[in-house]
């Protein structure tokens, strides 16, 4: 579970499918979300990570809402709102920053759909857990 208790903390996250993180083999096969912080790296190269933050409870409704027309968009559109950072590299062992919300949206849109729903599903389950980051205000 995210230890976050606000919309200000974030959560750095990579994938165990990522060729930089070791995990087992089922891991690697179906992909799974893990804490930078807890993941083991293979320290050959530097694993893509995805800075994200908990949806509220306004943004979850949104989703809900956007469920009942497709589970699909409603998945995007919450990996589009809590994606707040990607940090990449070039095959030439440059960094890639993308932070406003067109080029994470313009990644998303590049990515394979498995990668973006996987951590779409992962943010919104963590956002379920959570009381609501801004305690029902607006």
């Amino acid at each position: 579970m995210l230890k976050m208790i606000s919309l200000k903390e974030r959560a750095r996250v990579v994938f165990s499918n990522d060729s930089s993180v070791k995990a087992s083999k089922k891991d690697k096969k179906d992909g799974k979300v893990l804490l930078l912080s807890e993941a083991e790296l293979t320290g050959e190269e530097k694993p893509t990570v995805f800075t994200v933050r908990l949806l509220n409870s306004r943004e979850r409704m949104q989703m809900a809402e956007a469920a009942s027309l497709s589970q699909t968009q409603a998945l995007f559109t919450a990996a589009e709102k809590a994606i707040c950072k990607v940090e990449s590299w070039t095959e030439d062992g440059k960094p890639k920053v993308y932070e406003s919300h067109e080029q994470i949206t313009d990644l998303l849109l590049s990515c394979n759909p498995e990668v973006v729903m996987l951590l779409a599903a992962w943010i919104s389950d963590q956002s379920s857990v959570k009381t609501d980051p801004l305690g029902g205000k607006k």
